[in-house]
Order: C-alpha cells, then structure tokens, then sequence
C-alpha cells in the first residue's frame, strides 16, 4: 500500500494508511500531551512536481485535521537537492542529506511532531530534529506510517 501511494499516486491507500496511524496515536497518547504543532518532512520542490504530491504533507494534514493540532507546511524547507535515499547505505543516507533542510520561522513550540510515511534509518527525521533542537524545540515526536523493523 505505501508503494502504492508514493510512487503510483494512488492517494486512497494514503487516507486508510493514515487513519490506522490515527488510531494508533490516540491509543498511544493516552494521558499524554499531544504536540503542540504538526509539521511534515519536507520534499524538495522539484520532487515534489515530479511525484505531484508531497506524501508526507498529505498525511500531516489528515491527522491535523483529525486531531485538531495545528499544521505548519512550511516551518522546514527542504533547500538542498539531494538524491532518492532509497537504496543507499546508511553512511550514504547521512552525507546525501546532511544541511539539506533550513527552518523558515521562529518561535517555535516547544513540543512538535514531524510526520514522515516512511522511517528507514532515520537519517532523515535525525536531522530535522537536530535543526529543530538545535533552535529550541524540547521535545520532537516522528509520526511514520511505516518504519524498518532495524534501522540499518
């Protein structure tokens, strides 16, 4: 299904997928402050007018909605062109997108959550946070729809 999605725009299996993560996070935030502020993982434009969409974006805004949390599209920018993450090493993963995201507005929340469809390694979602710690943020929580049993 999240094959489905990304790569054959097939934006229905993007929704069910959605709606389960949904579930498991009113189940998993029981007693637990939600964050204060949704963002997704950026794509760069250029990907993004190759694929059409942003999945990530997608699936922020349907929790957003959802939860009633505020979405920030933009608080990430995605400034440095890099190359598919599929297929590379984890060593690969962490050059390749190294100072590829730039925050674009302060102040920030102190608690966020950065939704992602899929974690790998985590070389992404690490170094949004980083940015976001690094300007403030106490507390990022990854929300994936999927994510690798052992991040390589």
């Amino acid at each position: 299904m999240i094959h489905q999605y990304k790569f054959n725009g097939k934006l229905i299996c993007g929704q069910a997928l959605t709606t389960l993560l949904r579930e498991k996070l009113i189940s998993t935030y029981t007693g637990e402050p939600w964050p204060e502020l949704i963002i997704p993982t950026p794509l760069h434009r250029k990907r993004e007018l190759q694929r059409g969409f942003n999945q990530a974006l997608l699936i922020a805004k349907q929790l957003s909605k959802q939860l009633n949390i505020p979405l920030h599209r933009h608080l990430i920018r995605r400034h440095k062109k890099t190359s598919a993450q599929t297929g590379l090493s984890a060593k690969e993963r962490q050059t390749n997108i190294r100072h590829a995201f730039q925050l674009t507005s302060q102040p920030l929340p102190s608690h966020l959550a950065l939704v992602d469809d899929v974690v790998t390694t985590g070389t992404t979602v690490n170094e949004v946070s980083r940015l976001l710690k690094d300007a403030g943020v106490q507390k990022v929580d990854i929300w994936c729809i999927a994510k690798t049993p052992k991040w390589n």
